[in-house]
């Protein structure tokens, strides 16, 4: 008689149980109201196994913060990927690159940028944390590289360019929208998205 097999659960690591549970901390109390130890005693974790994993409760805080940005950084380029697999002409692939830059206002964008502003001043002085954004920049930048590459394939981006060189410059397009953040200067969003939209539309193949 075969014996039946028990489907088992696979076992989160205590590191990222602790994640998960800063993760939606800050969620719901924010960063001013993150409370260390209600965190702790739901999660039957000591304070020793925390210090262990990440030296302090800021360093936890940092390590939710880094996880949430790179978990929406790949979530964006995966989006893009699909719309432009899914894209049937060159026009759709346009509208697609215009719902981009538009989205780019958000809310979520906002915070977004934020996120990685605050990850990169902190990577300053925490060289594993640098060396975990500069492998994941890159991997994020080939792998929408590799989305433009598609485009090229398809007969609407020009193939003239770098493809690799244009997915630098499209997140330097989105990150230097931080500046507008700060300012406050809400009224110049719409501006803004129109001389982006120009400026990626300038890249696409022209009809002859």
């Amino acid at each position: 008689m075969a014996k039946k097999q028990v489907e088992t659960t696979p076992k989160v690591s205590t590191r990222q149980r602790l994640i998960d549970l800063a993760l939606i901390e800050l969620d719901t109390n924010g960063l001013s109201g993150f409370d260390l130890d209600d965190l702790l005693a739901k999660s039957k974790i000591s304070k020793g196994s925390l210090y262990h994993h990440f030296g302090s409760k800021n360093g936890l805080i940092i390590a939710a913060e880094i996880h949430l940005l790179l978990e929406s950084y790949d979530q964006g380029n995966q989006l893009f990927r699909l719309l432009t697999e899914n894209a049937r002409n060159i026009d759709e692939f346009a509208s697609h690159l215009e719902l981009m830059v538009r989205t780019a206002t958000n809310t979520e964008s906002d915070e977004s940028r934020r996120r990685r502003v605050r990850a990169l001043a902190l990577a300053q002085h925490n060289p594993t944390l640098a060396e975990k954004i500069r492998k994941s920049q890159i991997e994020g930048s080939n792998y929408l590289a590799n989305t433009m590459q598609i485009a090229v394939d398809k007969g609407w981006l020009r193939p003239d360019i770098n493809v690799r060189a244009f997915s630098y410059w499209q997140q330097a397009v989105f990150f230097g929208h931080t500046l507008l953040d700060i300012s406050g200067e809400d009224d110049l969003k719409e501006p803004w998205n129109d001389i982006a939209i120009i400026a990626f539309k300038a890249f696409l193949v022209q009809d002859k």
